[in-house]
This record gives C-alpha cells, structure tokens and sequence, in this order.
C-alpha cells in the first residue's frame, strides 16, 4: 500500500486554515471539512476554484479528492 498526499495534506503545506478554504469557496467550515475528507462531493465550480487556492490543476484536484475518500492510502 503507497500513502500520497490528500486535499488536508496539500492545504496544511499552504498554511491555509479550513476557514480560509470555506470562505475562498464561499461555504461553511463544516462543509468545507466534509469536501476536503472526501464525504461529500465536490462541485466542478468549487474543484476550479479548490484548484486555484492549491495552485493545482483540476486533474490534480480529482485525484486527491478520491485520495481523500480512501484515507490517503491507494493499492
């Protein structure tokens, strides 16, 4: 089994707080949280703007949001 990164991992290396990622998406803190862990899914518009906050690419984004529902970890 191989750990890679997930959205919390790459949001912490930004030194970006789940209120500074709510408010960027214009949503709620709790709402934020269930976004970044992968429980709830993730609107194209909010991956965009997710994408540009990280300095990502939106593939980047898909693949750590499904990450991020595994628990960081991919077999």
């Amino acid at each position: 089994m191989i750990f890679i990164k997930t959205l919390n991992d790459i949001r912490v290396e930004k030194n970006l707080t789940l209120k500074d990622i709510a408010q960027a998406l214009d949503i709620s803190e709790p709402y934020c949280s269930l976004l970044l862990s992968g429980k709830r899914r993730m609107s194209l518009d909010n991956a965009e703007k997710l994408a540009k906050i990280l300095e990502r690419s939106i593939d980047e984004i898909h693949m750590l949001y499904q990450v991020s529902k595994n628990k960081g970890a991919v077999e």
